[in-house]
């Protein structure tokens, strides 16, 4: 505990910093979501710090090592076209030439027939046993829940935003989608949320991001880490964390300061209660956070430091 408190060193920083250009030129994040976080690694005041600007990337990297995984295995024959050619014995008549090349071209044909059937089978298959389904069932959803839409309903697309209104949609979405309420771990973005699921009897969760009202698996299901508890999103006061961003913008004494990610979670090594930090930076490098509890008690303040 004592290690993650200590100042970085250069190699540290410049180890994440080559870490977050690599997600930025692999497509991962975004240049400006880049250009925050290397801002941050600059002002980081102690390896937790660091920790906390690298986890989500941990994510990144290994949902990007699973995607070539899967590209590699499902990469394609060579085509047909790049086969030797027939070449007929000399002497043969050109109509004995031309029999082999018709016959080739039927047994393609017939072959993408029976693929592209294939396809259509497997992929209406998929939409009527329920390809939407999460991967399992996390929690019961208990009476009085809002009941997801089902086949034929509408389907709204709400962009995620940090407002009121856009954080309380996202986490009645959360609920919905996973039957519970309950996370190990949440990080919201400007336009997008990334959320750790509790594996039911397991310490282990599940990575999902969600973003334009849609959700996508999300580094895969891992170990939870060691001292970390879940955390119970409904007595997140929304209201309080809005008053706290606010507050993190005006005293961090950090210029022309935006609101770079919110982080929840619950290390029972750090803190005696689950914590929401809020992330402030700017584009001259300069950052600090402010930690709150659920309720929007303040715990600590770092301020940017000169």
């Amino acid at each position: 505990m004592d290690d993650l408190h200590r100042a970085p060193g250069e190699g540290d920083r410049k180890q994440l910093r080559e870490r977050i250009n690599r997600a930025v030129a692999s497509g991962q994040i975004g240049a400006v979501d880049g250009d925050i976080r290397l801002a941050n690694v600059s002002s980081a005041q102690s390896l937790t710090e660091l920790s906390l600007i690298a986890r989500d990337l941990d994510q990144l990297e290994a949902a990007r090592a699973q995607t070539v995984r899967a590209a590699a295995v499902a990469a394609p024959a060579p085509a047909q076209s790049e086969a030797a050619p027939f070449t007929p014995p000399p002497g043969q008549p050109a109509a004995s030439r031309f029999v082999p090349l018709v016959i080739l071209g039927v047994v393609v044909f017939l072959v993408l027939v029976g693929v592209a059937g294939l396809f259509v089978f497997s992929t209406s298959s998929n939409n009527e046993v329920g390809a939407e389904q999460p991967p399992f069932v996390v929690e019961s959803a208990s009476a009085g829940d809002p009941v997801p839409a089902g086949p034929g309903d509408p389907v709204t697309v709400v962009r995620f935003e940090r407002t009121a209104a856009g954080i309380t949609t996202f986490l009645r979405q959360y609920r919905d989608r996973f039957g519970t309420a309950r996370a190990t771990e949440l990080t919201m973005y400007e336009d997008y949320a990334i959320v750790r699921v509790p594996v039911p009897g397991r310490d282990r969760d599940a990575g999902w991001i969600y973003r334009d009202g849609g959700w996508t698996e999300f580094g895969g299901v891992r170990a939870t880490s060691p001292g970390t508890r879940v955390v119970d999103l409904t007595r997140l006061d929304v209201a309080a964390l809005l008053r706290t961003m606010g507050r993190a913008k005006r005293s961090l004494d950090v210029e022309d300061a935006t609101i770079s990610h919110v982080s929840i979670d619950f290390r029972s090594a750090f803190d005696d209660v689950p914590n929401v930090r809020v992330y402030a930076s700017n584009t001259f490098g300069e950052s600090g956070y402010l930690a709150t509890t659920l309720s929007g008690t303040l715990v600590r303040s770092y301020p940017y430091s000169r």
